[in-house]
């Protein structure tokens, strides 16, 4: 499924992915098959293998290099000229350079976006009228439809069994010896 956005409004999604610390996490969410761009797609790939190693978003130079090593790979390698290479290269240099505006609706829009599509195959791959079927298909809509505050939010806070043991040690433990 692509972006229902305008390809400006895509652009605008991998600036603040590359420029904003909350836009690392489209990346997660965001598959480089929703671009309508090749030129938008290959930057997104670069990005998201260059995450995938290294647990961050690349800075300009290191983007043009992962850039070179996806220009090789056997899909991309006959598919690409040197002309398309010269100009998607220009673009991602041009990323970091741009000035962003609001980013947080840029990326609420594309976590929506993102929820439309989980949901939609959801929906599309369950059989409706199995009654049985139910509660795997609600947890599956819940699933589809929740956001990362909500995921935080929700998450339970426990104490691991060493930490626990410690503080209770801690306590029972006085230090502290009374002097004259």
């Amino acid at each position: 499924m692509k972006f229902e956005f305008t390809n400006d409004f895509q652009e605008e999604i991998l600036v603040v992915v590359v420029q904003d610390k909350k836009g690392g996490r489209l990346l997660d969410k965001l598959d480089d098959s929703y671009f309508d761009l090749t030129d938008h797609a290959v930057i997104a790939k670069a990005l998201k293998s260059f995450q995938k190693e290294y647990k961050r978003v690349p800075s300009e130079t290191l983007l043009k290099e992962r850039l070179k090593d996806i220009y090789e790979t056997r899909e991309l390698a006959e598919d690409l000229t040197n002309k398309d290479r010269k100009r998607i290269t220009k673009l991602a240099s041009n990323l970091f350079h741009r000035k962003i505006k609001h980013p947080d609706i840029i990326i609420k829009q594309a976590m929506n976006f993102r929820a439309y599509v989980d949901l939609s195959d959801v929906i599309t791959n369950t059989d409706l009228t199995d009654y049985q079927g139910y509660e795997p298909f609600a947890r599956k809509v819940r699933k589809a439809i929740q956001t990362d505050e909500e995921e935080v939010r929700y998450r339970p806070a426990f104490l691991i069994k060493d930490v626990r043991d410690r503080q209770v040690r801690r306590t029972g433990d006085n230090p502290i010896i009374p002097t004259p």
